[in-house]
């Protein structure tokens, strides 16, 4: 290719998925941007297939229909709808990533594509919370470059694959980049190359089966963790104290208290107030059920029929919902996996709880960004074991 045809596919690719730099957040895995701005992405899109050649990259790494595929860092979908369309019925997509409006814009054009296989899922600046040994490959295109705790990152990828499931980076290569294009700049470099990706990914614990080049501007590294003696006392390790945590969650718990914090200040719930109400159960199965009630909520005068604020505050004043969990003993904490809520926005969500036991007594803390001005808010949930 000559490099004047060079520099302008450069600049034309560049101007489409914004490649990022070291310098941008290393909070995100991509820009957080209003819904009106991913509109104008989704039009860029539309010539997106003639270097990116998703069909193909699909192709090469055999998926088909039945599998289960991760898309990390999925952002507005480009990779998802793809897909979500090649495993079709039978298969079930993941798409993650840490950008809230991004995937609000992702939900929106799935209910207008009716797709039921694609699972979206808020993950992690370190965690994209892809259910443990839930897919046959994890792909990660244009986005580890952003990612600040790579090592953490990848090792719970790690516990996401399904036995010989394979991680596969689609990532930019700075050797095939024109460094006079438009939008690049040369002081990141180094973070594209080919030496800077295999030295990442064999610190990770990971080892390279094969590197394709057949894209313009990428390649692609399909990999797979090392089946080294170490790791495999690793995981039984951590088999050993996922179970031992099991073993003492199981059973019922009656709710002792609510604490609710926001940038380190207590406040009282604004949900539950502060006499509280409720129970959890985890049984063997891998399930767990929590309710909680408000217990000043006003009862309604018209027997079975509310009025629309005594409706309204019932629901204000309930949270439940029941699912899957799963246990992560060595960082100390549980996924929740809601499938039926109160709330439709937490279905299909995972839930991460810290948790602290002493004997009886279980704490659940939650530690999370409120998305709409930024407030670190933390909630602790006390219980006491039913018997």
């Amino acid at each position: 290719m000559k490099k004047t045809s060079l520099a302008i596919l450069c600049s034309t690719v560049l101007a489409v998925a914004s490649i990022g730099s070291g310098r941008q957040s290393q909070e995100h895995q991509h820009r957080q941007t209003g819904l009106n701005q991913y509109e104008e992405r989704l039009k860029r899109y539309e010539d997106r297939w003639y270097w990116q050649m998703p069909r193909r990259i699909m192709d090469e790494l055999g998926i088909g229909p039945g599998m289960a595929v991760a898309d990390v860092g999925a952002e507005i979908g480009y990779f998802t709808l793809y897909l979500s369309e090649r495993v079709g019925k039978t298969g079930k997509i993941y798409a993650s990533d840490i950008d809230e409006n991004a995937l609000a814009f992702l939900d929106k054009r799935l209910k207008a594509a009716a797709r039921d296989n694609i699972v979206i899922i808020h993950g992690e600046p370190d965690d994209p919370m892809i259910p443990k040994a839930s897919v046959d490959i994890v792909l990660v295109v244009n986005t580890i470059h952003l990612v600040k705790e790579k090592t953490a990152f990848l090792n719970n990828l790690r516990e996401s694959l399904r036995e010989k499931g394979k991680l596969v980076f689609v990532q930019w290569n700075a050797e095939k980049m024109d460094p006079e294009a438009p939008g690049w700049d040369p002081q990141d470099r180094e973070l594209y190359t080919k030496r800077t990706m295999l030295k990442m990914i064999d610190d990770a614990g990971y080892k390279v089966l094969e590197i394709k080049d057949f894209l313009p501007m990428q390649l692609i590294y399909i990999c797979r963790p090392s089946d080294t003696s170490g790791d495999q006392s690793r995981s039984a390790s951590r088999s050993s104290q996922d179970a031992s945590i099991a073993a003492q969650l199981l059973g019922t718990w009656s709710l002792v208290a609510v604490s609710e914090e926001e940038d380190g200040r207590v406040i009282e719930s604004p949900i539950y107030g502060a006499h509280p109400a409720g129970y959890l159960m985890y049984d063997s199965t891998g399930h767990v059920c929590v309710q909680l009630i408000n217990t000043t909520r006003p009862r309604w005068k018209d027997g079975d029929v509310p009025t629309p604020e005594e409706a309204r505050s019932a629901i204000v004043g309930f949270g439940g919902y029941c699912g899957r969990y799963e246990i992560h003993a060595e960082e100390g904490y549980v996924v929740h996996f809601p499938e039926a809520s109160i709330s439709p926005n937490e279905i299909g969500q995972p839930l991460k709880r810290y948790f602290t036991l002493h004997g009886d007594r279980l704490q659940l803390k939650a530690v999370e960004r409120r998305a709409t001005d930024g407030v670190l808010t933390t909630k602790t949930i006390t219980w006491t074991r039913m018997k």
